[in-house]
């Protein structure tokens, strides 16, 4: 929860508000073919291109997170597209 994040209180109307306005922004921009734009800000918010990961046996870096919202995973292995299943994070994994 925000209060247990933050230590406030907040009003929820304000937050939800904001929330269906941000909503709101990238869905105008996705119609007026603005994909790339909106893309380019879900990978950067999803904060894993460049982490080590671990999918099945599979280990290795992520270059990327495609316009489908796989993971693009490069390792010994070569290059794989991890489009769903459970991942685990490495970086920082002794």
């Amino acid at each position: 929860s925000l209060f247990i994040e933050t230590g406030t209180v907040f009003s929820r109307g304000p937050i939800l508000r904001a929330i269906l306005e941000s909503l709101d922004r990238r869905i105008i921009a996705l119609r007026s073919g603005g994909f790339d734009l909106v893309q380019q800000e879900w990978a950067a918010a999803c904060r894993i291109e460049g982490r080590r990961i671990r999918y099945g046996n599979a280990e290795g870096r992520v270059t990327a997170v495609d316009a489908n919202g796989a993971l693009v995973m490069d390792g010994e292995q070569g290059r794989l597209r991890v489009a769903f299943g459970d991942i685990v994070e490495l970086d920082g994994v002794e």
